[in-house]
């Protein structure tokens, strides 16, 4: 019955999804959900943190408008699928959606923050446990079901060619329920350059907020043109035959953090007398906040 019905505001928001559904609980009595405020002088440096390791392959999926978002269906039963691994994974994971977390203005829109400060945006690639489970769904509700590589957005004066056939097709899935069908989507080019990360583990950020996931969080955007986030923005939460109104956000409130290890390949510096050979790299998410970190 509630399946559809959640949304980001209001009496069917995340204060009331684990009272809207017997199976909802994790939402209101988990102790290690997500998001969460990542504070860059908590992090444990962990030296044993390995790259992460993703196949080059582009992909076809069907670009989705679901109400409260738009989310990109991947195929992962043909030969072009995309497979994770690696970094703090011990198991293969394979990539089965790419999820959109916005607001209507610039002050908000990622679900995870920076030292309180939120991102325009957040791109999330769901991936699920091939090793161990048959399909997403299962994975979902099973103990390291789940790997989610995410990124921020950030305004740029330049468009991002990655996000261009998702953007193309935002005029096809004006209000839910409408689908467009999208082909050679890299995923490669839609996660930032770099070997260095954050992770931690948490849950799913809409009902049931299984707690299932471990977090993969880039240290570097993505970047977004004004126009590109604007088409994203246009998007309509009800179908054709009853009124509609934009999206006004769809980012769940940050969780706590609840004495969790959150993780880093990212050494930072610290100030010695002595002498050393650690690599000193600087945590480089936005340049606005370069300062307060």
């Amino acid at each position: 019955m509630w399946t559809g019905w959640w949304t980001y505001d209001g009496i069917s928001g995340p204060n009331y999804w684990g009272l809207l559904n017997p199976e909802w609980r994790m939402c209101s009595e988990g102790k290690q959900q997500s998001p969460i405020d990542i504070q860059p002088k908590y992090m444990l440096f962990d030296p044993n943190l390995k790259h992460v390791v993703m196949n080059k392959i582009k992909v076809i999926g069907v670009l989705r408008n679901v109400g409260h978002g738009i989310r990109m269906d991947l195929n992962t039963t043909n030969a072009e699928v995309v497979n994770i691994s690696s970094g703090p994974l011990s198991y293969l994971y394979r990539a089965y959606e790419i999820k959109f977390h916005y607001a209507n203005n610039d002050s908000k829109g990622s679900e995870h923050t920076i030292n309180g400060n939120h991102f325009v945006g957040e791109i999330q690639v769901m991936a699920y446990n091939i090793d161990l489970y048959p399909t997403p769904r299962n994975a979902s509700q099973r103990v390291k079901g789940i790997a989610i590589l995410s990124a921020f957005l950030e305004l740029s004066d330049q468009g991002n060619r990655a996000l261009t056939p998702i953007v193309s097709n935002m005029k096809k899935v004006q209000v839910r329920g409408q689908s467009a069908e999208i082909n050679h989507l890299s995923l490669d080019d839609l996660i930032p350059k770099t070997d260095l990360f954050i992770t931690y583990e948490g849950s799913l950020t809409e009902p049931g907020c299984h707690e299932t996931v471990t977090w993969i969080i880039f240290n570097r955007p993505i970047y977004i043109s004004r126009d590109q986030l604007i088409a994203l923005r246009s998007i309509y939460t009800k179908d054709k035959y009853r009124p509609s109104h934009s999206i006004q956000a769809n980012c769940r409130p940050i969780s706590a953090v609840n004495h969790r290890v959150v993780r880093t390949n990212i050494n930072f510096p610290k100030p010695t007398r002595l002498c050393t050979m650690e690599k000193r790299t600087r945590f480089k998410v936005n340049p606005l906040y370069e300062g307060r970190l």
